[in-house]
């Protein structure tokens, strides 16, 4: 039996930019609306189990599909629940600009409930500790209504006496 020929694949070596919007939806939309209008934070809480989540969702995952229910606003404040110190450039996609090194990302519970991963300022890893107290600095003019609204989370006044 003849064996087949390999089919020849052409490849165009051209990065090709489709601009294209998604809908956010009205659980992530609220959220994003209320950090660009207000600087705020918001989440739902589960009727069946009490869970506070964030990013609000449409209905809790613990519960297995109980819809979501009440909206709850949450603090920028929170406590650093892990963290780590990154010693590799890191090039932010929505700048095109390098973060300096070390750069540093932790996951903070916040008041109230919910949690999140995020910068966090400054990255000394002699001062960075599970446990310190943490709240938002938020972008001051031209938020999109975006997570990166907030630039950073750093200590608290509390944390640093």
């Amino acid at each position: 039996m003849a064996k087949k020929a390999a089919a020849e694949h052409l490849v165009m070596p051209y990065l090709v930019s489709i601009p294209c919007n998604f809908s956010a939806g009205p659980y992530m939309g609220r959220l994003l609306r209320e950090m660009k209008e207000h600087k705020k934070l918001w989440g739902n809480k589960c009727p069946s189990c009490g869970r506070i989540m964030f990013p609000p969702r449409a209905v809790c995952g613990q519960c297995h599909g109980v819809e979501a229910g009440d909206w709850v606003e949450l603090s920028d404040k929170g406590t650093l629940f892990a963290f780590d110190v990154c010693y590799y450039p890191y090039i932010d996609p929505t700048t095109g600009q390098p973060k300096p090194v070390p750069w540093a990302r932790g996951v903070i519970t916040l008041d109230g409930g919910g949690a999140l991963i995020h910068f966090i300022e400054p990255p000394d890893p002699e001062k960075l500790r599970r446990g310190m107290r943490v709240q938002a600095v938020w972008r001051e003019e031209g938020r999109m209504g975006e997570m990166m609204d907030i630039l950073y989370f750093q200590a608290t006044e509390e944390d640093k006496k």
